[in-house]
């Protein structure tokens, strides 16, 4: 692994989080319920953003008018283009590309597990073009944020829970023994990830421009995560 590899480049490659096609399945089903949960009406423009190797897109599309699907690497972004091109209601996109969308067209911004691996920098900049895009009644939705006092026992625990409860307990063993000898421990050493607190993150978020609250419970399974749910401050 090369020792400046960013999480970008790291993301980019044929690999996935999840530990067998059971865990993906079920993983997807509770995120893509959880989406379908925040959606305004039929006729709303819904922005997934990070959104990985989305397996339940036409699910969601199915109660919205307009699905944008974004994400930054491009390995992914030809996956995702190859299983939804023949559905009109999904497009796909890059970050680069919102900033051709019109101020105040997306109903919902939907960002889940990706917070952990913003900079700074790169945060400000995503916050103010979700505030620009947002309608000022929209709704934006940030899941799985990673507390303080989060640790890899605790998120190992919860993973193997959620291999007993869900039928691929071996399958999260093996998984887990896997992570512990992969590049993603490597990567995770030499940039590390972001952690925050309840209330310093609405800070941020404040400062930005949007009135967030903790909602619970956490998308997903791992609710030693939050979830935190938001508007354009008037």
């Amino acid at each position: 692994m090369r020792v400046d590899m960013t999480w970008r480049e790291f993301w980019d490659r044929d690999r996935t989080t999840y530990v067998s096609e059971r865990h993906r399945r079920l993983e997807s089903q509770l995120i893509g319920h959880a989406v379908e949960t925040f959606i305004p009406n039929r006729t709303a423009v819904i922005l997934d953003y990070g959104c990985g190797d989305n397996h339940v897109a036409d699910e969601v599309a199915l109660s919205c008018r307009k699905l944008i699907l974004c994400d930054s690497a491009p390995l992914l972004i030809e996956r995702l283009k190859q299983r939804y091109s023949q559905n009109q209601k999904i497009s796909i996109t890059t970050p680069s590309e919102l900033h051709a969308l019109q101020s105040g067209s997306v109903e919902l911004i939907f960002v889940n597990s990706v917070i952990q691996y913003l900079g700074s920098d790169e945060l400000r900049e995503l916050l103010g073009l979700w505030r620009r895009i947002l309608k000022s009644d929209g709704l934006l939705v940030i899941g799985d944020v990673i507390p303080n006092n989060a640790n890899d026992v605790r998120d190992a625990i919860t993973l193997l829970r959620f291999g007993w409860e869900g039928g691929f307990l071996f399958a999260a063993i093996v998984g887990l023994l896997r992570i512990w000898l992969s590049d993603y421990r490597k990567i995770r050493r030499v940039h590390g990830i972001f952690k925050y607190d309840e209330a310093s993150f609405i800070a941020i978020f404040r400062k930005a421009g949007f009135v967030m609250k903790r909602c619970i419970p956490n998308i997903g399974h791992n609710q030693s995560r939050m979830t935190f749910t938001g508007r354009p401050a008037e």
